[in-house]
């Protein structure tokens, strides 16, 4: 049947076929399997369904660790006939997996422990996982580990390498230490290996575990302590090319410049975007998007949803731009931002655990022979990556700061990440102050509460250079 039209035919009626019809064409004869898995192929199918993106949302349900479940979502724009992907990995180090990225239908799924602050992980392995053709490739272990460097923390991104046709995965490890640049290692499909280039390592730290993959670069909230005034920190996002290898700055909004607001990254269409809580309870955020990549004077606030008072988590964008929340703890609804208007998704799971990326159907992997088939998965097995406890150093109620290796002299730190810590904390407890003090009748006072308040703005208005005798709980 083959013999009776030229190849190219055959390539063109194909690249049209979704992948659940094209994996049953391949058994038909060895000449169609050898067009559906070659690697030109693969990549013209992808180009021919760029367009047919859907959102897929992440969610956990399940109290007890015997009944957690993730639940991967496809949800369509009219939100009817919703679809669930089969899962069939089970997390070793925590509720969930931390899902790195997605590109081109090829997910990273990371295994590991995640605190929120980025300061401590246990990580069990890496997963670049195809749905659509229920295939995975488990990454081998890093260079940089526990055993190896002592301890640390890391972040992880992944891409796309427009010139060498090739999937990628980055590791910047933060090594505990003063001064100690971090160790960056680089994952590539084609060659199944890690490999370091240190030489390009950012000089910032990155915060939390958001990121975004755009133009072909991924991005992260960091903070830079580099800045005339000393003892500032300011906001940056950190940005890394995938096919040149270096890592860029990409200025803020002058107004999320400050350190101190919790930020977030995100991607509205194509575009690089970036979200702003404006308090620690999270019941007002805003969405800024950068209308011209690398543009600074492009950035826009787009939207600011407000919920009147009720928990909520940005979860992502749709197709024709509503916006997923998580409201009251594990609810998810649809957000319209014309009229400020909400609706029920009928899809609830554990907090934050919601996680929103775009899909789409693709062969990659399909030709790869170190990717496994989905029907063996059933968790990633090996030890630890890197394990890292909470600081054990900061010693008791009764010691004074110069006793204890977390604090110097006088109240200050040691190392660079305990000034971020302390700066990072002291935000914190100035903002939980300022909403206690706005709502004061709501609140049953005692001389023990005032005591602790005053204790602790005292603290605060010292400073950290302050020759003051306290203990441990008051620079808490």
């Amino acid at each position: 049947m083959s013999d009776y039209l030229p190849q190219e035919v055959w390539i063109d009626i194909f690249t049209r076929l979704p992948v659940k019809t094209l994996l049953r064409i391949r058994s038909v004869c060895k000449f169609f399997d050898c067009i559906i898995t070659s690697s030109s192929f693969i990549s013209n199918h992808i180009t021919g369904t760029k367009h047919t993106h859907i959102p897929l949302v992440r969610f956990l349900t399940g109290k007890k660790r015997i009944e957690r479940k993730e639940h991967y979502l496809l949800l369509p724009s009219d939100m009817d006939n919703m679809q669930e992907l089969d899962f069939p990995f089970k997390s070793k180090s925590f509720k969930h997996f931390q899902i790195v990225g997605s590109c081109d239908g090829l997910f990273c799924l990371s295994d590991c422990k995640d605190y929120g602050l980025s300061l401590g992980h246990s990580a069990y392995g890496i997963i670049l996982w195809n749905p659509s053709i229920k295939k995975y490739l488990s990454l081998p272990k890093p260079r940089v580990t526990l055993r190896t460097h002592g301890d640390f923390n890391f972040v992880l991104g992944f891409g796309f390498d427009i010139k060498t046709d090739d999937y990628k995965v980055v590791r910047i490890a933060f090594l505990k230490g003063k001064n100690i640049p971090p160790e960056v290692e680089l994952y590539t499909v084609k060659s199944k290996s890690w490999r370091n280039f240190n030489a390009a390592s950012p000089p910032y730290m990155i915060w939390g575990s958001s990121h975004a993959f755009v133009d072909g670069s991924v991005h992260w909230v960091g903070y830079s302590t580099q800045k005339e005034k000393e003892n500032s920190i300011r906001s940056v996002i950190v940005s890394f090319d995938m096919s040149n290898e270096v890592f860029r700055e990409v200025n803020l909004p002058h107004d999320l410049e400050t350190w101190g607001s919790e930020l977030s990254m995100a991607v509205v269409g194509k575009k690089l975007a970036v979200v702003q809580y404006y308090s620690w309870r999270r019941q007002i955020f805003s969405v800024w998007v950068m209308e011209e990549y690398s543009m600074v004077g492009s950035w826009k606030e787009m939207n600011t949803v407000d919920m009147m008072g009720r928990y909520m988590k940005f979860v992502g964008f749709t197709n024709n731009g509503d916006i997923l929340v998580e409201i009251d703890s594990g609810k998810l609804v649809l957000y319209d931002p014309n009229d400020s208007m909400y609706a029920h998704v009928g899809v609830r799971g554990a907090k934050d655990s919601f996680h929103m990326e775009t899909y789409m159907e693709s062969l990659v992997l399909l030709n790869g022979e170190s990717a496994t088939l989905q029907s063996e998965a059933i968790t990633c097995e090996g030890e630890a990556w890197n394990i890292r406890d909470l600081p054990n150093d900061a010693g008791t109620y009764n010691d004074t700061p110069e006793k204890t290796g977390f604090f110097g002299s006088n109240g200050t730190y040691q190392t660079e990440n305990e000034k971020f810590f302390l700066t990072w904390y002291s935000n914190k407890l100035l903002d939980h102050g300022d909403q206690i003090l706005r709502n004061p009748t709501k609140l049953s006072w005692d001389a023990k509460s005032s005591l602790l308040l005053s204790g602790i703005a005292r603290r605060l208005r010292e400073g950290p250079g302050s020759t003051s005798k306290s203990n441990i709980c008051e620079l808490a």
